[in-house]
């Protein structure tokens, strides 16, 4: 069976920085490691966000993510983003995030045809469809997604003080579906989301079990209009959230958002299935 891991790099870089760059470098190395060991993948892909200028600034008028802004900019991140797409071929594209493409190809068949992994195949052609495996730490594609994924983060265990390198993260059509619909009306602090202004976790709690628990973009959008004065500011603070905070997953949606579908990424094949210490690039 051929496993790829789809890496969302960006946050790898951040929980790797430290203050030199050799010790970042390090750090860096072995989480890449860990993620392989742990998922145990046959092959895997990196995706950094390296351009800055992405869609969804444009729509939220350049608030979008504004409180990161002290982060970006931290010693060794641009560094460690070009030694990711040096050393490892790490994947970008222009306009959209590193979770967007990870994503994308999540949700895209791949097949392994005896040689390599690619995204098309004859239909006579002898081939195993590849399982995929989302690596990230970022709870838009953690919650937003069905399936069972990998958070790399490293914790500490308080019981033995122990570290706990990355944790499996399960999640149901029924929870994906539910945690973007939260989202449009409670908005996302750490994206710098509004969602609907004056509406939190309380409101939600309340409005949802109000529904008897049958929510939909539907009345979501129903609920903007109902809240905000003006239909024609609702509608368009409704477009505005959900453009934010839909990830991209199809051709379409790329397609929709004046955006270029991705390359093929670039994957590495895991040398004997082992561990990547050592293996040179």
């Amino acid at each position: 069976m051929k496993v790829l891991a789809l890496i969302d790099a960006d946050s790898l870089v951040y929980q790797s920085l430290r203050d030199s760059l050799e010790e970042s470098l390090s750090v860096l190395d072995h989480k890449i490691n860990n993620i392989v060991e742990k998922t145990k993948c046959t092959h895997y892909a990196l995706f950094v966000s390296t351009g800055g200028n992405y869609f969804r600034k444009k729509v939220a008028d350049s608030v979008y993510k504004k409180n990161r802004d002290k982060y970006q900019i931290r010693q060794w991140t641009k560094t460690l983003k070009a030694i990711l797409e040096d050393r490892y071929h790490a994947n970008n594209c222009v306009g959209v995030e590193a979770d967007d493409l990870v994503l994308y190809w999540y949700n895209k068949p791949l097949f392994f045809n005896g040689n390599s992994i690619v995204d098309s195949v004859e239909p006579s052609s002898n081939v195993e469809e590849v399982t995929k495996i989302l690596c990230s730490i970022d709870k838009d594609l953690l919650k937003t997604v069905p399936g069972k994924h990998f958070n790399y983060t490293f914790k500490t265990n308080p019981e033995n003080n122990e570290t706990i390198m990355g944790q499996w993260i399960e999640t149901t059509e029924e929870e994906a579906e539910e945690f973007l619909l939260k989202q449009l009306v409670t908005g996302d602090s750490t994206d710098n989301i509004i969602g609907l202004p004056g509406k939190g976790e309380v409101f939600w709690n309340k409005w949802k079990k109000a529904q008897s628990d049958k929510i939909s973009i539907g009345n979501i959008l129903d609920l903007y209009c109902k809240e905000i004065y003006s239909k024609s500011k609702a509608i368009k603070t409704f477009y505005n959230n959900f453009t934010m905070l839909y990830m991209l997953r199809t051709p379409e949606d790329f397609e929709a958002n004046g955006l270029e579908l991705p390359s093929f990424p670039f994957i590495h094949a895991v040398p004997n299935n082992q561990m990547l210490i050592d293996v040179e690039f």
